[in-house]
């Protein structure tokens, strides 16, 4: 059990550090270069549904090979 929490921990601080260092680049990217904020909010929108469609059609083939691989 105390290996299960010493890994969750590990992956908790992994996402964590993940995020603060992405809003550190968003804040300086705003304050250090003068970039509109407006615009990396398009970019992050972009990226998400970029991301979204990526999954989508990941999750798609895996159901296709899986479909193919029964037959």
């Amino acid at each position: 059990m105390d290996k299960r929490k010493r890994l969750f921990r590990r992956q908790l601080r992994t996402v964590f550090l993940a995020i603060a260092a992405t809003a550190t680049f968003v804040w300086s990217a705003i304050d250090i270069f003068e970039a509109d904020p407006a615009v990396l909010y398009d970019f992050l929108l972009m990226c998400l549904l970029g991301l979204a469609l990526l999954m989508l059609s990941a999750g798609i083939i895996v159901f296709l090979l899986k479909l193919v691989r029964r037959k």
